[in-house]
């Protein structure tokens, strides 16, 4: 059938119709994408996972970051901030940050600090100034710059020193702190320092080289030069570990204390029949327990592998024994020498001092 003349016009007038049509939508684009440039929505790898943030143009910035970290349905943290810089599609740059993690025992710990380094990918982070952790029970750490290792598991220092607090109101400061914020442990090194809450008595301060603190075991040990001193009594050793009665919130009264290595100390005691006297003594290990309430020994226990033990007692009496032997156990009443058992060959040597 033969085309009319008029059907080739009709034909154009589609064509420039089109094209009009075409032009208007790519200037709604254009108008779209310069909007959406000027005040960009955070992207995440999940958005795109292979993508790539070229510099200059193609940066992100925004206000308000939250972005909740999952692993085979788990959830490992949640991280938010009041502002985000992306430079790259699997880095952001936070200002005023703040983490939330949960332990295994279902109770959460809290990280903020003025900025952090957000790698999407590894789920590490670093964070920097005014770091603050505060986690059950009252423990607390506070530093300049921390690492998040371990997809948040793990919070470890970067920058010295670092101070502390522990259950039960003991702090103090250490060198460098690691903690493992899934299964509530804590590591402190260098230079650390533990002290009782202001006021505690008897006053209590713990010094070493390294500190491991486990909650769920109510179990401190520390090693190098170690020295703790519960008023007045002292104690040293290469090693000392310390058990707490479990408390309602954390660690309770202290219940057993281990020394191992070159251990020496003393012991105030105060009779009710002798008076004050203490107890001093020298050996390879050492083991203290306390009665309940943690204030009165209640048994002492000194073993010696070469040398032997040696321990020293006076009494308010006057009267001064000097007892040497592989192994000593001494067990109290009242504040006095209830009962003593020793393995042989030991040796005894006891003098008076009379006053006047």
């Amino acid at each position: 059938m033969a085309r009319g003349p008029g059907h080739r016009p009709l034909i154009l007038l589609r064509w420039v119709l089109l094209g009009l049509l075409l032009a208007a939508g790519a200037a709604v684009l254009r108008i779209y994408l310069a909007r959406d440039a000027g005040s960009p929505a955070p992207r995440t790898v999940t958005d795109d996972p292979g993508g790539q943030i070229d510099d200059g143009s193609a940066l992100l910035v925004a206000e308000g970051f939250e972005y909740e970290v999952i692993d085979e349905g788990e959830t490992l943290f949640f991280i938010s901030a009041d502002e985000m810089v992306s430079p790259a599609a699997d880095r952001f740059i936070l200002e005023g940050v703040e983490l939330r993690m949960e332990d295994e025992g279902d109770e959460f710990y809290t990280v903020s600090s003025d900025r952090a380094v957000y790698n999407l990918e590894s789920r590490d982070a670093t964070l920097e100034g005014g770091v603050v952790m505060t986690g059950p029970n009252g423990v607390e750490l506070r530093g300049e710059a921390f690492d998040l290792q371990n997809s948040g598991r793990v919070l470890e220092s970067k920058a010295a020193p670092v101070a502390y607090l522990l259950p039960g109101a003991y702090g103090g400061t250490a060198t460098g702190v690691r903690i493992n914020l899934r299964r509530n442990t804590l590591l402190l090194r260098g230079n650390v320092a533990i002290d009782s809450p202001p006021g505690a008595e008897p006053r209590v301060r713990l010094t070493a080289d390294r500190m491991y603190y486990a909650e769920e075991e109510s179990l401190l040990r520390t090693e190098g030069g170690v020295v703790l001193r519960r008023g007045g009594d002292r104690l040293s050793s290469e090693r000392l570990s310390v058990r707490f009665e479990p408390g309602e919130k954390g660690v309770g009264d202290v219940r057993f204390v281990q020394g191992r290595w070159r251990v020496s100390g003393r012991i105030a005691l105060d009779s009710d029949v002798d008076g004050p006297g203490a107890l001093e003594f020298e050996a390879d290990t050492m083991g203290v327990t306390f009665a309940a309430g943690g204030e009165e020994v209640e048994s002492v226990v000194l073993e010696g592998d070469g040398g032997g033990a040696t321990m020293r007692l006076e009494d308010g009496t006057g009267l001064r024994q000097t007892l040497r032997a592989q192994s000593i156990f001494t067990s109290f009443d009242g504040g006095a020498v209830s009962r003593l058992e020793t393995y042989v060959p030991a040796v005894l040597e006891e003098s008076l001092t009379l006053e006047g």
